[in-house]
C-alpha cells in the first residue's frame, strides 16, 4: 500500500469536526480515524474509550 504519506482532515462532513483521513492513491481508498468519528457522531468526551469498549463486545 502506497499511503505518500498524505494526511488530510475532512472538516465539512461533521458540522467542522476534525476528522483525519490517508489516502491510498495507488487504490484510490481513503482511511478515516475511528476514534475522530466515534467524537463527531457521539460527542464523547473519552473516545478512545468508547472505541475500547465497543471492540469488546
Amino acid at each position: 500500500m502506497n499511503l505518500n504519506n498524505k494526511l488530510e482532515t475532512i472538516s465539512n462532513l461533521f458540522e467542522d469536526m476534525e476528522i483525519r483521513s490517508i489516502c491510498d492513491s495507488d487504490k484510490e481508498e481513503y482511511f478515516f480515524s475511528v476514534v475522530d468519528v466515534i467524537v463527531a457522531l457521539t460527542k464523547s468526551d473519552r473516545p478512545r474509550k468508547y472505541w475500547n469498549d465497543l471492540k469488546k463486545n
